[in-house]
């Protein structure tokens, strides 16, 4: 080979070798940062629910029907968890009803009947995986309910002076946010600063002020007429500022926040519809320390990066261009950090990229009904599959409409520190996403990372039973024993394990639907039962009671229930201070009778004790809790002994002296987990000997997955002139071109009616589209 030949062909290669040497050191800074964040993004998965009901509001006997679905950060339909606990809280934030739903492909589907007498007021419905409990309570998933009863609304006296104390709170609370673009103030850069002025969601106020130093000399003036605005100041290092500001005739003093001394600054220069241009500013020397110059600017969102670019700030401002079409929609977090990986400066951007799916509809009159035919358009159509749910009712109430956009929520609401009002609020006034995200205070928590080893609560793939088994004198646990479960019923199935050394045990794959009856047996070397078990109690979940701002209903309400319930205020329901101990299901009672109070000498059997304290309970051949539906019908109460059902002849053979206490459940709200059993009301009757310490033996019942009942329109129900379903369906079907269709019957009385479809594409697509009609 010619010599000169083979030395072009080395240098060719040390050249190469030392091209990729220096690159792979260039990108060092960026590997690091983004082998970071991808460690701590696989720490944790988080999940987040979103509830599509078929109304917000509802009357007393009516189906509270719902499709929940369950994503992940990137909006991914989620099976990370099988199962989805869905609730819903009375006014003052009890528990009230409870079912558990089988999570299939991130949906599942259910409803709630209401008691023909439940008290009106507002309600929440609560939904939630057992392992979003690890996390924050705010980032729970929870939306109004309204209950309209004329007759009866819930109402507590306590209860109604918080309320009404805490709306004039808020009427004179002025909401004031100042908001540094790149969420810190830099020393040495001119810096942008939104802000906002407000005392509510639906009202901006007009502001005036200015930003003063220690001594009191103006730096910049600043006001809007509409409560948003930005103003532009260079602040100086080790220099404190102070905003004096004018809004609704009050004078506010507000510190500025901590003044940074990075050397470098973050802001967004431009956006069109292709792009978005960022600029990176420095105050450094013309030094030759690479090191300092050196910043990574990554673009993610919770649990992804998407986008990161390791910069060389060799001039005083770099300008970087991330196309849009590379990001997916909704707020997309902008990191600049330094080369030791610390964060400088951060921006949020709300995307919202042509990647979506659209909704036409088109209605054809056929007799009394109408069919509606739907045509989607947009990339990944068959992705929708069964993922979208719809709803038509006769009314629709645009005030709730933050609580049921399911866009809206995956995309901003789920993401932010405010509360869903505002964010709806200000998007109706402003059209502008971009300044919403602007004004928002974005919680995503990157920096907090939570070992998987400290997680309190598990992921749930199935039911399971745990609980421990002690020896009756001083509870030592009794060790590696044999314990049996039996499910009764009709299933009759039997599942056997043993206690660890402490004692312990655990039953999994316990997979049944609704609510079946468990006995727990344990026998010791001479088949005798002699221990004693007990079973780990369900941990309620507290969250924050939801803000409801428009409380007309409950006003009217109030006026009209407040002289009945100052008749009849023992019927608001009591809290059950011992929830799920002795093996009941209900939450609530509404009259607890306890022995120590009273002489139970004077009583011969527990019949005649109930019938002295008990109104409704009588002598005679029936009992009457709630009146006499039926003349065909019984009207006996269901009767508890211990958690197990039993008759007014076994109530009347007990001695008042072995009872410990009675609980007596007359409200629908309290009896409806009994079922038709409980319709006349129920007397639960516990022992001073308890079930618990009954020796081998426990039996409980276990609330499985929900049956989830099918919507059906009654053409033959009388209706008031309130907001009705008209037609509900949870798995709306798509067929691979797009189409789908359905039809529903109208009543005569219907003068409109509004369509609203629900649902997320496989790909993370949200889905939400609304259709006013009126009939002519």
């Amino acid at each position: 080979m010619n010599t000169k030949i083979l030395i072009k062909i080395v240098i060719f290669l040390l050249l190469s070798i030392f091209i990729q040497s220096i690159s792979a050191q260039n990108d060092i800074y960026l590997k690091k940062i983004l082998n970071n964040y991808k460690t701590m993004d696989s720490y944790i998965h988080r999940q987040k629910v979103f509830v599509h009901t078929d109304k917000n509001k509802y009357s007393p006997s009516e189906s509270i029907m719902l499709k929940a679905y369950v994503l992940n950060t990137l909006n991914i339909p989620d099976s990370f968890s099988s199962i989805l606990r869905v609730e819903i809280l009375d006014p003052s934030n009890k528990l009230l009803f409870e079912q558990n739903l089988k999570i299939i492909d991130g949906k599942c589907v259910g409803d709630f009947k209401l008691p023909d007498d439940i008290h009106g007021g507002n309600y929440s419905l609560r939904a939630y995986t057992n392992f979003m409990k690890n996390f924050e309570p705010e980032k729970i998933f929870i939306k109004p309910i309204i209950i309209q009863n004329d007759n009866v609304f819930f109402y507590k006296q306590e209860l109604f002076d918080k309320k009404k104390k805490n709306r004039r709170k808020k009427s004179k609370k002025i909401k004031f946010n100042f908001l540094p673009e790149g969420g810190v103030l830099t020393a040495g850069f001119k810096n942008k600063i939104n802000f906002y002025a407000g005392d509510s969601p639906n009202k901006n106020l007009e502001v005036k002020g200015r930003i003063i130093d220690k001594d009191k000399n103006l730096i910049v003036d600043f006001d809007s007429k509409n409560g948003n605005g930005y103003f532009y100041f260079t602040p100086q290092t080790g220099h404190k500022y102070t905003a004096e500001v004018i809004v609704a005739k009050q004078k506010i003093k507000i510190k500025l926040p901590k003044i940074s001394n990075a050397n470098h600054r973050l802001y967004l220069q431009n956006v069109d519809d292709k792009n978005y241009k960022f600029c990176i500013e420095n105050n450094l020397s013309n030094s030759d320390d690479k090191f300092a110059k050196t910043v990574v600017l990554i673009a993610r969102i919770p649990g992804k990066i998407l986008f990161g670019k390791q910069i060389l700030c060799d001039i005083k401002s770099k300008i970087i261009v991330v196309e849009k079409k590379n990001l997916p929609a909704g707020i997309i977090n902008f990191i600049l950090l330094n080369a030791s990986g610390n964060k400088i400066a951060e921006r949020f951007v709300y995307n919202d990229n042509e990647n979506k799916i659209i909704i036409k509809s088109k209605k054809k009159n056929i007799g009394d009904s109408i069919l509606i035919n739907l045509s989607l358009s947009g990339e990944n159509i068959n992705t929708t599959q069964n993922n979208l749910s719809v709803s038509v009712t006769t009314k629709h109430d645009s005030a709730y409409k933050f609580n049921e956009n399911i866009k809206l929520y995956s995309e901003i609401t789920s993401r932010t520190n405010e509360s869903p009002e505002f964010v709806y609020n200000f998007i109706e006034k402003n059209n502008d996403f971009d300044l919403l995200v602007d004004k928002l205070k974005i919680n995503d928590n990157q920096e907090k990372i939570i070992e998987k080893n400290n997680l309190k609560y598990n992921v749930q793939k199935s039911f399971s039973l745990s609980g421990k088994v002690t020896k009756q004198m001083l509870e030592i646990p009794a060790s590696h024993k044999k314990i049996t479960l039996y499910v009764l019923n009709k299933h009759n199935d039997r599942y056997t394990t043993l206690t660890n050394k402490n004692g312990n045990f655990i039953f999994k794959n316990l997979e049944y639907n609704d609510t079946i009856e468990i006995m727990l047996e344990t026998l010791n070397e001479k088949m005798k039962k002699a221990y004693i078990i007990d079973i780990d109690k369900y941990e309620e979940f507290i969250t924050p009671e939801i803000n409801i701002y428009n409380l007309k209903t409950e006003i009217e309400n109030l006026k009209k229930g407040r002289k009945y319930y100052k008749k009849n205020y023992n019927y608001v329901q009591q809290k059950d201070s011992l929830r799920h101990e002795d093996g009941r299901l209900h939450s609530y009672v509404d009259q607890t009778i306890y022995m120590k109070d009273i002489s139970a000498n004077a009583y011969t059997d527990v019949m005649q004790l109930l019938q002295a304290y008990v109104p409704g309970i009588s002598k005679y051949s029936m009992s009457v809790l709630r009146g006499i539906t039926s003349i065909n019908l019984s009207s006996e109460p269901l009767y508890l002994m211990d958690g197990v059902p039993t008759d007014k002849s076994f109530m009347s053979s007990m001695t008042p002296d072995n009872i410990e206490r009675i609980e007596i459940l007359k409200n629908p709200g309290n009896t409806a987990i009994y079922g038709s059993r409980g319709a006349n009301g129920v007397v639960a009757v516990y022992s001073k000997k308890g079930r618990n310490t009954i020796l081998g033996e426990l039996k409980i019942k276990m609330l499985g997955y929900h049956t989830p009942n099918k919507f059906v329109f009654d053409t033959n129900k009388k209706r008031t002139n309130r907001e009705t379903t008209l037609y509900w369906n949870p798995q709306l079907k798509i067929d691979k071109k797009g189409q789908a269709s359905f039809k529903f019957k109208v009543p005569k009385e219907c003068e409109n009616y509004s369509i609203i479809i629900q649902g997320i594409s496989n790909d993370g697509t949200p889905i939400y589209f609304v259709k006013h009609y009126k009939i002519r």
